[in-house]
């Protein structure tokens, strides 16, 4: 019994049927007669050529003495790179990106321990009920504020110098304008801080820190942190480009240089400035803002 394969059809298809003795034979379908033909391998077809197929292909082991591209395209069709170049060409491409895949992880590992700063779980009644715990307010700890989950909302962050895998903290290394990442663990969710000021509260009962922070950027205008949510909590340098820091925030970056940029993020102005003698200035005063 012969399978055929699933309709529909089309002209010059081919496929494998094994017979009951073990012979593969090939099925060539021919569209105008609606009909499949049969082929022993390298027999011709229809007193044309034979039928070739990967079964028939051998490589040989050795290294060609060129090993050329067979993407530079030259538009001139007497530039040939034959299949045994091809394959090497491709073969050497691979073991290419898998050192430097290798470098790069080397990289990230080497960076990681400073970027990570351990796991703590969410309270969202703004106390730190003990070792492991976080929560958040919706001002700084100079202003009275209420607790808030709301990423978009947060003003200072308050932890347990001590985290979750029980791996005390120290933040004193942590300078404004640095950068707070917070990962909801098994969730898209984040939040994107700038660092404001630290504040050491380890030598009371408490045991803690609070961190002030404006917001930078989250997933969702919605995304909040939600009660007993595990997150990790990641700190670097904010990333450069051109020589020239951006900073995204409702407030004014603290001791800025002369051109420091600052788009202003309160939602009455929506205005990027640039710190110029002594003062943050619009920097394009006369353009009309964007509806």
């Amino acid at each position: 019994m012969i399978i055929y394969p699933n309709k529909p059809w089309s002209d010059g298809q081919t496929f494998i049927h094994t017979t009951p003795d073990g012979e593969e034979l090939i099925g060539v379908y021919d569209e105008s007669k609606n009909a499949w033909t049969f082929y022993r391998p390298g027999e011709s077809v229809g007193g044309g050529s034979s039928i070739v197929t990967t079964a028939d292909v051998r490589t040989l082991n050795t290294r060609p003495a060129a090993v050329r591209s067979p993407f530079s395209l030259t538009n001139d069709p007497n530039t040939l790179v034959n299949q045994q170049e091809a394959n090497w060409y491709l073969w050497e491409e691979i073991q290419v990106l898998q050192n430097e895949i290798i470098e790069l992880e080397e990289e990230i590992d080497a960076i990681a321990p400073s970027l990570e700063r351990g796991s703590w779980t969410f309270n969202a009644s703004g106390v730190i009920t003990g070792k492991g715990i976080f929560t958040a307010y919706d001002q700084p700890i100079a202003q009275a504020g209420n607790p808030t989950g709301m990423v978009q909302s947060i003003k200072s962050l308050w932890l347990h110098s001590i985290d979750k895998a029980g791996t005390r903290h120290g933040f004193t290394d942590v300078d404004p304008g640095q950068l707070l990442e917070i990962f909801v663990d098994g969730s898209p969710d984040y939040g994107l801080f700038e660092v404001v000021e630290v504040h050491d509260y380890t030598n009371g009962a408490g045991d803690y820190w609070i961190i002030d922070v404006n917001f930078v950027r989250t997933l969702e205008n919605t995304t909040s942190f939600k009660a007993n949510d595990l997150c990790r909590f990641n700190i670097f340098e904010p990333p450069t480009g051109g020589g020239t820091n951006v900073a995204v925030s409702d407030s004014a970056p603290r001791n800025p240089q002369q051109g420091q940029l600052w788009f202003n993020t309160n939602d009455t102005e929506l205005t990027l400035y640039i710190y110029y003698d002594g003062v943050f200035v619009p920097a394009a005063p006369d353009s009309p803002k964007v509806q």
